[in-house]
């Protein structure tokens, strides 16, 4: 084979658009030295209607090769490139080899085609060499790899998703892994509105869709439609208002006012203390708590729970419904009457209180001893007295701490009516059988 000599011609840079689809013009110079033959190729570039999608890690490579008397080739030969750290030696950092056609002398190859140059190849001021191998021939020296003109603007990048090497923003302060910003500042996306003076809007931050902050330390955090006034919090959602100070809306829609809104819809709250959810609900006072649906409270220091209501009275906690039988359970997670207490029958049905007495209750019956009651009876000692939380009601009971303690309960401190009911019907039951006894006795004399 005819001894061939190449010289490199032109060399891009890492490509940033979409320049291997680029139309070319070209006009070639020709100086000859010896038996070498350089040629200067212009390029022109045009770039595609398009950039693309995604940047791709090529550099473009061209060059003029010819044999010994030369004269260009036109051929296919079979091309190895290297990328090193230095002019000799080195270490190789990259390499592919692809088969490359040429006209008249020149050929183009987009290096990185087969296997893409990684970015940290190029390491901010080191210098790369280029290597060449023809059909097994390694072209020397090595060339050095440069920047193409366009290519310095990279020095001061218009855009960047990531620096490896740049100076401090002067706009932020990174302490440990907190990022804090020099000035106040707001922050709005695309399609929302910050409003508020020059020392306010500096304070409010906006994101969602078309949602607006209204005052200074606002915070939209989302949705579509959403208003935040001063001091205040709109989570998400759709159509919500924060607004008074302090307010917060966390969701759902169409919910308005100065208060605490976890959800739910067309909610309103006209106070910051008031806490709202559900639907078609409204606190108009302080300190309420409104869970359901369509419940008006205007009367402070309620708690409401249930649907289609309004209380009248303040201090209060109320579970209503307007259209169905309201059920309470303590320690009772099936409740069927207004209140079911525990797992052991007790309840209340609205007028009465029942204490749990079913059989299946209980364990180990015996019947009461007479004597055991006669006992218990004879210790009770019942008086008179005052409640110290209602002074102007005399009442009769007993002193729990000193009844006997057949009928005592385990603190002490209450009693229960069915102990000492079933300790006087035992009693009752044995007189009765004494005065019938005398009767018939009385009834034989006669």
């Amino acid at each position: 084979m005819a001894k061939r000599t190449l010289f490199c011609v032109a060399l891009a840079g890492l490509a940033v658009s979409a320049v291997g689809l680029a139309q070319q013009k070209e006009n070639v110079d020709e100086v000859r030295l010896g038996r070498v033959k350089i040629s200067r190729v212009e390029q022109q570039v045009v770039r595609p209607a398009t950039a693309a999608p995604v940047i791709p890690w090529h550099i473009n490579y061209q060059g003029y090769l010819t044999d010994d008397a030369g004269n260009p080739l036109n051929d296919t030969l079979s091309m190895a490139f290297s990328i090193y750290t230095a002019s000799a030696g080195g270490t190789e950092l990259w390499n592919e080899a692809q088969n490359i056609g040429m006209e008249d002398g020149l050929f183009n190859v987009v290096l990185g085609s087969l296997t893409p140059i990684p970015p940290d190849v190029f390491q901010t001021g080191e210098s790369r060499w280029l290597e060449l191998v023809v059909e097994a021939q390694i072209l020397l020296p090595r060339t050095e790899i440069t920047s193409v003109g366009y290519a310095y603007r990279a020095f001061k990048a218009d855009t960047a998703d990531y620096a490896l090497d740049a100076p401090p923003d002067s706009d932020w302060i990174l302490t440990g892994s907190v990022l804090y910003p020099i000035g106040q500042y707001g922050l709005a996306m695309r399609g929302n509105v910050l409003l508020g003076d020059s020392t306010s809007t500096y304070s409010q931050v906006n994101f969602g869709v078309e949602c607006t902050t209204g005052g200074p330390y606002s915070t939209v955090r989302g949705g579509h439609y959403n208003r935040g006034h001063s001091e205040s919090v709109a989570c998400g959602g759709s159509h919500n208002v924060a607004s008074s100070g302090w307010a917060n809306v966390a969701g759902g829609y169409s919910n308005a006012g100065g208060g605490t809104m976890p959800g739910g819809r067309f909610n309103q709250s006209s106070t910051v203390t008031s806490v709202v959810y559900g639907e078609f609900n409204r606190a108009v006072v302080l300190c309420c708590f409104i869970a359901g649906r369509g419940i008006l409270v205007w009367r402070v220091y309620s708690l409401a729970f249930g649907r289609g209501f309004t209380p009248s009275t303040r201090d209060a906690v109320i579970f209503s419904n307007s259209f169905a039988n309201i059920r309470v359970g303590i320690g009772n997670t099936a409740p069927t009457h207004a209140l079911d207490v525990g797992t052991n029958g007790a309840f209340c049905d609205g007028l009465t209180w029942v204490d749990g007495s079913s059989r299946e209750h209980k364990e180990q019956i015996a019947e009461l001893s007479l004597d055991e009651a006669l006992e218990a009876l004879s210790e009770l000692k019942p008086i008179t007295f005052n409640y110290n939380s209602d002074k102007g009601e005399r009442c009769v009971g007993f002193i729990a701490e000193d009844v006997p303690e057949l009928v005592a309960t385990k603190n002490k401190k209450g009693l229960s009516p069915m102990d000492v009911v079933a300790t006087l019907t035992r009693v009752v039951q044995y007189r009765q059988k004494e005065i019938e006894s005398l009767k018939k006795e009385i009834d034989a004399l006669k």
